[in-house]
Parts: C-alpha cells; structure tokens; sequence
C-alpha cells in the first residue's frame, strides 16, 4: 500500500509540474499564486523563463516536480540512478533515474521516456486521485467532470491547470490507510517541509482559522493543521475573528485578556500572531463578549455585550481611547445584535446600522440616524439598499440611498391576513436566491439600475426563464400554505415579460406545494407530508403541456416502513405508492 500511494503520488506531481498558467487557465483559480505558494513549498520551480504557466509541462518536467513533491530530490541528484532511455535530458536525468530505480514510472517505450510529451487533465486528475484515496473517482474539490472533459476536448491542458489541481490536491482529503486529513498534512509528516513553513506560504493562499487550546494559548491552523502557537497563554478570541464587512475587506484579528474587572483588547498579527494592544475596558463585570464589527479609516468599531447592564454597544476605538456610537438595552425598545451582510453593511467610509426600530450611518467621526422606523435590511447594493417597512396593515418594499435614506422605489404591498398577537402576518419578503428577493410580499430584483417587483403575488418558489418570464409558486390571497422550511402555495403560474399572468396548474387546488423546479424544459413540483422527526415523504409531480399532472417520483420520509421495502432494493417500494398517487390526482380531475 505505501509503495501504492508513494507511486500514485509521484504520477501526480509529475502532472503537476506539467501544467502551470496564470492568466491561460482553464480551471477556475489563480494560477500565479498557485505557482508562487507551491514554490515556497519548494513543489515548483520555473525555468529561466519564469514560471511558464500558459505552455504545457513535459514529461520531465513533471518528474522533476514529482519527485519533489515526494521529498527525495536531494537523494535523486546525490545518487546515480541508471535508466534505459535515451531521449532524458541532462538536467532530468537523475529525476527519471530514481522514479525508474524506484518503480515509479515507466517510459513510453523500451528506450524512450517520452521526456517531451504532455500530460491531460483527466490523467492528471487520475494520478492526484489514486494518490489520495483507493478508489478511482475524481474528488470535485479537484477537478469538476465539466472541467475535465472541456480541458481534454480542447487538448489545452496547461502548467496553469496543473497548478491550480496541484494546490486543490494539497487540501483534499487523503483517506488512505483509515486516515482523514488533508494532503498536505501527509507532506509534512514526510519532512518535505514543515507545518510553519506551510503556514506562511499559503496561510494567505487557504486562509487560516484561530482557536485557544487549554493553556490559552492563540492556534492558528491552515486546512486543520496548526502551523503556529502564541508562547503566551491567558487569551481569548473574539466571538468572530473576520470583522464584519461587506466589500470583502479583511483587518487584523482581535484577541482580548481578562485580569479581574480589566479586560485587555488586542489586535494579531494573522500570519505571526503577534498582538498589540489596542484598549483596555475597566469595570468589566460577570458575563461580557466582544465582536469586532468594522474599521474606518485609523478608528476601530467593537460591539461589548455587558451582561450586568443589560447593554450592548457599538464602541469606536481610536488611539486607545474610546468612545460609545450607538447603545442598546437588551429588554428596551430597540434590542439589538450584529449579523453581516443583514444588519451590518460597511462601504468604503461608513457602515449602516440596522435595528428592528432605527437605521443610522456610521462614520468615523460620529453617527446619523435616517430613514424611518420599523425598516429591515435586506442588501446592499452599490450605494442603495433594499430594505422592508412594516406599516400597521402592509409592508413597503423600499430602494433607499443609503447615505441619504431617500426613497428612490416604493412598492406597497397590503396584508392579506390578520396580524397575530406578536405582529406576524404581514406579507413578508424573507428569502434571496441569488439577485433575487422573494416571499409573501413577491418577488423582485435589482438590475444594476432599480428595484424591479416581478409581482406583488406570494412568492414561495420561482424559476427564472431564459425568455425573461417567471414560473412562480403562489396562492390566493388570505391563506397560508406549509412547507418542509419555508411558506409554500397551491399554485403555479407564469408570469410573462408583459406582466401577463398563465395559469400552470389549476387554480386553488386542495394541496400543498412546497417547491417548484424545471428539468428537461417541463415545470416540477414536490409536495411534503410530514412523518414524525422531521421527516417527510416527498412526491414529485410534472406538469404536461396539456396542464395533465404526471407522478414522476415519491420519495419516504421512513422508507423501512413503507409497504414494499426492501433492503436488497430499496427504490422497489416507491411504484406502487406512486401509481396510487397518480390514480389519487386523475380522480380529482388533474
């Protein structure tokens, strides 16, 4: 088996070798920085040329890496390693000699090693694969089938590819030999480099995660591995260790240290974890936690939750001093927590704050309140947000500009059942796919210009078409339809470019749909009954051209207890409920 997997690996470092492209890459990722991590690990190596990431890697290129990548280049270019072949050149002569003396690699003939040839995606995927695991198929976080099949089709399998499948692999699960852990976990229990080393070449490259262990001391780990550790103990990590922002934007990590009623906030170095203070909070009494939120310009925004005060609030720390933005009493009017991207959006000079009551702008200076009460964020886009107002019988859907709170689109949409005791009922908008914002108040979408409102119906599933129409799921108003999750509906119809309406299915019909799909250009949908323990037996349905509804498939919440089970066939059950359903609905006239 090691002498499996030492084989296996060595074929994929070669193919790693061979494909290396910065911006000539077919697979998704950046080649350069691929090339420039697995460099530092000393994995790579350009030639006088550079990196040569948009040409295809030979077959001696790709020895040369592989046996890199298997830490035995010292041992291959100190020893000499005969070979039958006649076409090596000198510089890869001592690579393909100790893959050959080891049993590694073959040529393409008795005398030729076929030192000039190219690798495909597929083998190359193939030979990381069986380096990986013992069985054949390609993991996706490798390589898609999608992927492979174009690269091999077009025959344009570069360096670049290899490079990006080369850092893909380092983080893929090895499984063999009942291990679990990432591939470059075993490169570093083989010596060919070192859990600190790896750290700082592609901590930046993975991204890295921060715990405390038992003595308080701050981990850093890159794909699970821990490749640092502070000397000193008696910290802790923030609730978040990414401060919340928007565009993308990362800032140093916050830590914090606790001596009686002091607690000692700092910011860490990501890569070194060095810290350096930042503030002191004094009188620091019973449970408290700290979130760093987001950075303008040189001033630092905390969030300090203080149990025996009943208070959360936004602190503004600049220079080690401190100043409290925003305050907001737990049990008071307006309690509030911070949530990225719902509640917290931040742009290049300010951040919005959103509250159930209140929405402010927050700059570095100071704090504006806009806008009106009872508003909700739901994204922000560009300068604009797209927000929910909840009036006393509607909701107003809302386009904001988000400096200013002037309304720049407004659709009203009027409740259609009576508010409960807790104020639900009104037609909400809860759920994003993508652009899109949809639920019981319809469905809308930003096209980079306005909000745009598709409809004012209920929305509980919808499937965009190519022509620019919707197929949605909806129901009259006045009711409520249950789903596995979300609300669901009883009908669905097309809605058109020209806002004309078309019935899919027949209207108000007496069951619940909990979702609609299309495949092969016909409209889906399921239904859900609950079982018990979150369970639900599912029956999917088509619609035909003639508005005929054809049982496609059941799927049992339990299906050990279904009439018909069978271990030795376990989809064997699933015709006979299926035919009774689709007696069921012919008899309701569907």
């Amino acid at each position: 088996m090691k002498k499996i997997f030492t084989s296996c690996l060595i074929c994929v470092m070669l193919c790693a070798s061979l494909c290396f492209s910065a911006s000539g890459a077919n697979i998704s990722g950046d080649a350069e920085k691929s090339a420039e991590v697995l460099k530092e690990l000393n994995l790579f190596r350009g030639t006088d040329k550079g990196f040569e990431l948009e040409r295809q890697m030979t077959r001696a290129e790709a020895a040369a890496m592989l046996v890199r990548f298997l830490g035995a280049e010292e041992k291959a270019m100190s020893g000499s390693f005969s070979h039958p072949f006649t076409d090596v050149p000198a510089w890869a002569e001592g690579y393909v000699g100790w893959l050959y003396r080891s049993g590694l690699t073959k040529g393409v003939s008795k005398t030729l090693y076929g030192s000039q040839q190219s690798v495909t995606a597929w083998q190359y995927a193939t030979f990381i694969t069986r380096a990986l695991r013992d069985e054949e198929e390609i993991p996706r976080e490798l390589a898609t089938p999608a992927e492979i099949e174009k690269i091999d089709k077009e025959s344009t399998f570069l360096r670049a590819d290899a490079a990006i499948m080369s850092i893909r692999a380092l983080g893929c699960q090895y499984t063999k030999n009942e291990n679990y852990r990432p591939l470059a976990d075993v490169c570093i229990e083989r010596g060919m480099f070192t859990a600190q080393k790896f750290g700082e070449a592609a901590g930046e490259f993975y991204g890295s995660t921060y715990m405390i262990d038992n003595e308080n001391r701050i981990v850093r780990r890159v794909l699970g591995i821990e490749v640092a550790k502070t000397a000193d103990t008696g910290y802790f990590v923030f609730d978040t260790i990414d401060p919340i922002a928007s565009d993308g934007t990362k800032y140093d990590p916050f830590v914090y240290k606790q001596d009686g009623e002091t607690v000692t906030i700092y910011t860490m170095n990501p890569e070194t974890l060095k810290t350096s203070e930042l503030v002191r909070r004094k009188g620091i009494k019973g449970h408290f936690n700290y979130k760093n939120l987001f950075k303008l310009g040189e001033t630092h925004f905390i969030f300090e939750t203080l149990a025996d005060k009943d208070k959360n609030t936004v602190l503004a720390v600049s220079n080690g001093e401190v100043r409290e933005v925003l305050s907001f009493v737990n049990g008071g009017e307006t309690p509030w927590y911070p949530y990225a991207d719902e509640n917290v959006m931040v742009d290049a000079d300010s951040a919005l704050i959103m509250t159930d009551k209140k929405y402010f702008r927050v700059t570095e200076n100071g704090y504006a309140e806009i806008g009106s009460p009872n508003l909700s964020l739901l994204a922000y886009i560009d300068g604009e947000i797209i927000a929910k107002r909840i009036n006393e019988s509607s909701v107003d859907i809302l386009l904001l500009d988000a400096k200013t709170g002037e309304e720049k689109v407004s659709y009203n949409v009027p409740d259609d059942i009576e508010r409960g005791q807790y104020g639900e009922g009104y037609r909400d908008l809860d759920r994003q796919y993508e652009k899109y914002y949809y639920g019981e108040a319809g469905l809308y979408y930003h096209d980079g210009k306005t909000l745009v409102q598709v409809t004012g119906r209920p929305v509980n599933g919808f499937v965009p078409e190519d022509d620019g129409s919707f197929v949605i799921l909806t129901h009259k108003p006045g009711k409520r339809y249950s789903g596995m999750v979300y609300f669901g509906g009883n009908e669905i119809m097309r809605i058109r470019t020209d806002g004309d309406e078309e019935y899919l299915t027949k209207e108000d019909m007496p069951f619940s749909i909990d979702g609609v799909f299309k495949k092969d250009g016909k409209v889906h949908f399921t239904t859900a009954t609950g079982v018990g323990m979150m369970n639900f037996d599912v029956f999917t349905y088509r619609i035909e051209d003639s508005g005929k509804l054809t049982v496609t498939d059941f799927n049992a919440g339990r299906p050990e207890v279904m009439n018909g089970f069978s271990w030795d066939n376990p989809d064997a059950y699933k015709a006979g409920y299926i035919e009774a359903e689709q007696k069921r609905i012919e008899e309701l006239g569907y």
